[in-house]
């Protein structure tokens, strides 16, 4: 992605949330026209794209949340999904751990398809706050101990946007949820998990272009060989045996 590539509101409270971890809501959009290919992408939203996903279909909305903060502040990532996995022993998860500006951030990204959006953020809320409790315990990587928390939710229009807004406003008042809410209006193929999509224009031409050009020599050879008559082996033509000379005898 390059360019003016955001649309970015309420950013002081972004500000706040690294200098002194106090939650809120901050909107973060993709411009429609954001160039969006795994060429462009960083190194690290690659190894998230191609790392095996505990959660499902979601690496793409994951690795674009990750671009984002890579793009926007100079992000670094400091463990995947699996990673994680694997250093607390399975149970609730956080997609990835980041650094920004120097504070370890615990990232959980989910998607909004429909209105009914408070379930689904209570759930995420709840399990990365059970995450981050378990993580003093078990997380032995000192410098991947995070110290804040960020839910990324990817909704699909500003109706939507408006509805998590509200909800998200709500459930965090609750003083267990130190949390970020960073809601994006997200690109279609980040909700089908398209990896298609991600594909260099280039890449996607010349595949194209590729394509057709065999379809076209696979027509025209078929049009030749509909056209040309098979030739028949021509007949050998029967040659009379040939007279024995007579010898001519003696007198």
């Amino acid at each position: 992605m390059s360019g003016e590539i955001f649309d970015i509101n309420n950013e002081d409270v972004l500000e706040k949330f690294l200098e002194k971890n106090e939650r809120g809501i901050v909107f973060i959009d993709l411009v429609e026209t954001a160039n969006c290919h795994v060429a462009s992408l960083s190194d690290d939203a690659r190894q998230i794209i191609q790392v095996t996903n505990a959660g499902g279909n979601s690496e793409i909305s994951e690795a674009i949340s990750y671009e984002i903060f890579y793009r926007y502040r100079c992000a670094k990532l400091v463990m995947t999904e699996n990673e994680i996995e694997y250093h607390l022993d399975g149970g609730p998860l956080v997609d990835y751990v980041c650094e920004i500006h120097s504070k370890v951030v615990a990232v959980s990204v989910t998607r909004v398809m429909n209105k009914n959006a408070k379930g689904l953020l209570k759930r995420k809320l709840d399990g990365i706050a059970a995450a981050t409790e378990k993580q003093k315990q078990k997380l032995h990587k000192s410098n991947a101990k995070w110290e804040r928390l960020i839910l990324h939710v990817w909704v699909q229009n500003e109706e939507t946007a408006k509805i998590v807004s509200e909800d998200a406003t709500e459930l965090l008042k609750e003083p267990r949820y130190k949390t970020l809410l960073v809601i994006s209006k997200g690109l279609p193929f980040i909700f089908n998990n398209d990896k298609n999509m991600l594909q260099s224009p280039k890449h996607k031409a010349s595949e194209g272009a590729s394509s057709t050009s065999e379809a076209r020599k696979t027509q025209k050879r078929k049009a030749q060989e509909q056209e040309t008559p098979q030739k028949q082996s021509p007949k050998r033509q029967k040659q009379s045996p040939k007279k024995p000379k007579k010898q001519k005898t003696k007198k």
